[in-house]
């Protein structure tokens, strides 16, 4: 996959946890990052889950050494248990709109139709946190997106989700529309999300994401005391979390993403 521009990993003054790898967080990233160079899965019965989600965090500062990944983004959700939880997008995972994806050889791939943001300006520790219009302040533009969902986990969904957390939460690649900088009118919690693959509509329904308003991940991931990998940084996308839920499919063929006043994005799974 095409890389876009990334952002180095800097210093900021948002705090840095001062976790020590354990044996086994260690293990953990060297064996999710060798699946991602080859593109495998690995049974979570052979893996050691992080205790936490909050450990799980951890294990992504080595498991990006481990690839030399640059970090050109991030993902954001807030689980149902209230779990604030994040991962890196490797900037060399970033692909076109217009791309040609191959599908796993284990098969299928997941589509995920999301909003994203491009953030102006870093956003550092700060007392008490970001509000939403903070997060709304801190962007330059927004756009549609669509993620590539592929785990090296088999059957991640039945699997501890703190391993899933360590592994990227699944990303595989992502797609990022044309960014749209004029954004204050448009209603993010109220767009119209289609979504068709192979020529058959598979999602079409107003609103859509997980806790109701898209911005709510990245008001408490930004809120965070601590940060990984630099953290937030000015240039970087944030994307904000399905609005069509996770959709696997083994088809071949072509993919339409849109969210209307955002955008449409196509890629062709061969």
């Amino acid at each position: 996959m095409e890389g876009l521009k990334s952002a180095r990993i800097m210093p900021t003054n948002r705090r840095e946890p001062e976790t020590i790898m354990t044996a086994s967080s260690a293990s953990l990233a060297t064996a999710l990052a060798d699946a991602h160079r080859q593109r495998r899965q690995l049974d979570a019965a052979t893996l050691s889950a992080p205790a936490s989600n909050e450990a799980a965090l951890g294990v992504h500062t080595a498991y990006a050494q481990a690839l030399g990944a640059e970090i050109g983004g991030w993902k954001v959700a807030v689980t149902p248990g209230g779990d604030v939880v994040g991962a890196p997008i490797f900037a060399k995972l970033f692909v076109a709109d217009g791309a040609t994806v191959t599908m796993p050889p284990q098969g299928p791939i997941g589509i995920e139709v999301e909003i994203a943001l491009r953030l102006k300006q870093d956003l550092p520790a700060k007392a008490g946190g970001y509000t939403r219009q903070d997060i709304l302040a801190a962007t330059g533009a927004v756009m549609v997106g669509i993620e590539i969902v592929e785990s090296r986990i088999k059957d991640f969904k039945q699997a501890p989700y703190s391993l899933f957390v360590a592994d990227l939460m699944a990303n595989y690649g992502y797609v990022p529309g044309r960014e749209i900088a004029d954004f204050a009118a448009i209603p993010l919690d109220k767009l119209r999300c289609t979504l068709k693959i192979a020529g058959k509509t598979v999602h079409d329904a107003v609103g859509g994401h997980a806790n109701g308003d898209p911005l709510v991940p990245a008001v408490a991931f930004a809120s965070r005391p601590e940060s990984y990998l630099g953290g937030l940084r000015k240039g970087q996308l944030v994307t904000l979390g399905s609005m069509c839920g996770l959709i696997p499919t083994n088809e071949r063929g072509l993919v339409e993403a849109e969210i209307e006043q955002l955008g449409r994005l196509t890629i062709t799974l061969v």
